[in-house]
């Protein structure tokens, strides 16, 4: 009852709702102050473990369970915020190293908010030039970590840089699938055209919803009768499905950085037929595949 889940998802509390603080402030917040600015690294240790458990509060009681994974849902855009800039803090080599990274992430956050400009308002604005905003978003966040060529820069900053560049990214997911909600419950049909036919790129924007969300789409596409109509981009989301539930995929669009430059596919249902099936949907060979992904690692 895939199609159950998907609206109990759309009718739960959006994540970014529910979250611990203003996006801004937790974003660029100084967590380094209370490691660095402590009497001592035990008292200033304390002070940032002390706010990873006030942020752990804030996850609702049924997912609070000793050496469970929590699921997407449990952790907000907030709690994820303060987790990974505490744990930045605490990573950081000594306090200068600290202060170069989180100035230069205060500045690319600020530089980027500004490139970005306010999002395109959704009443008045047709459909295409909605779910298009909303992928330049995803993608520059995603594609766009700061001076990712500057090896002169120090390895803590590109992390920083990179991590919270992540954290942000949270953030637009939820803004994201809020349109991906309204687009769906106005006319399902018209969102798999909207969204895997007649935009560039909209499919991504279900590849980073919620599994639930994801799920019912996928269910959505398989019950149209015409699955091959909506192409390479179905593919990519079923294997993404397929791999969170612990099945192999019939694609192998989906994996992971087991290196430096090397990218290794999760795994694969059927390899021996797996280039043949890629060719079906137009997708390149599965060696052309690994070395593009490879060079992202």
């Amino acid at each position: 009852m895939l199609w159950l889940a998907l609206i109990l998802c759309l009718l739960e509390e959006p994540l970014a709702s529910r979250a611990i603080g203003p996006r801004d402030e937790l974003l660029i917040r100084d967590y380094g102050a209370l490691r660095f600015d402590a009497a001592d690294e035990a008292e200033g240790w304390e002070a940032l473990s002390a706010l990873e458990r006030e942020a752990s509060s804030h996850i609702p009681e049924r997912y609070r369970v000793d050496g469970q994974v929590l699921p997407h849902g449990a952790v907000t855009c907030g709690m994820h915020t303060v987790f990974t800039g505490a744990r930045l803090a605490k990573e950081a080599p000594d306090q200068d190293a600290y202060a170069q990274a989180h100035a230069a992430w205060v500045n690319h956050y600020a530089d980027t908010q500004a490139h970005l400009g306010e999002p395109v308002a959704a009443q008045g604005a047709d459909r295409q030039s909605l779910i298009a905003d909303r992928v330049r978003r995803d993608q520059y966040w995603r594609s766009r970590p700061p001076d990712p060529e500057d090896e002169t820069a120090p390895s803590f900053t590109r992390q920083f840089l990179w991590e919270m560049g992540l954290a942000a990214a949270c953030y637009q997911d939820a803004d994201n699938l809020r349109l991906l909600e309204q687009l769906w419950l106005e006319d399902a049909q018209a969102f798999l055209q909207d969204i895997y036919v007649n935009s560039d790129r909209g499919w991504l924007l279900v590849q980073h919803a919620p599994p639930a969300f994801q799920e019912g789409v996928l269910e959505a596409i398989s019950a149209s009768g015409s699955a091959e109509a909506f192409g390479a981009p179905a593919a990519f989301l079923e294997d993404r499905v397929a791999v969170r539930q612990g099945r192999p995929q019939r694609f192998g669009t989906q994996g992971v950085c087991s290196s430096q430059g090397v990218w290794s596919p999760s795994p694969v249902d059927d390899p021996e037929g797996l280039d043949a099936r890629r060719e079906s949907l137009g997708l390149a060979p599965m060696a052309e595949h690994a070395v593009r992904m490879g060079e992202r690692c």
